[in-house]
């Protein structure tokens, strides 16, 4: 479970990757070490510095990426996806948290989140450059 999350989680360094590349080194820049942090953490999953620096590099990540999504991208299409995309990555978060506090595959719903925050901070870096 951990080593599948830890590999979600190396996904978020290519839209870090895309957004140097398109010259866009802040979100760049915050898609590396939103995977770093994350990485870190479920390499070794602990309730301490770890989990707290993920958590606070995670909502770094989903409030600016949000607020780069509102403000800058117009592409309707972009948009589509993109706000389909949030809804699924939101309700997969929550999946997550309601299956970590009354029991079932937590990780299921959690490598979901993983993987639409990936889409995601491509969609918004492609959005945001045209």
């Amino acid at each position: 479970m951990n080593l599948i999350l830890c590999s979600t989680s190396v996904g978020f360094i290519l839209p870090g990757i895309y957004a140097f590349t398109t010259g866009d080194s802040w979100l760049g820049l915050i898609s590396i070490l939103t995977s770093l942090f994350s990485v870190n953490y479920w390499f070794h999953e602990t309730n301490d510095l770890r989990y707290t620096l993920d958590s606070i590099m995670s909502r770094i990540s989903f409030i600016t990426f949000t607020y780069r999504a509102i403000t800058y991208v117009k592409n309707p299409t972009i948009l589509l996806y993109g706000w389909i995309n949030w809804f699924v990555l939101v309700l997969s978060f929550a999946l997550s948290r309601y299956h970590q506090r009354y029991g079932g595959p937590w990780w299921v719903p959690h490598c979901l989140f993983h993987i639409c925050t990936t889409i995601g901070q491509v969609l918004v870096i492609r959005g945001s450059s045209l």
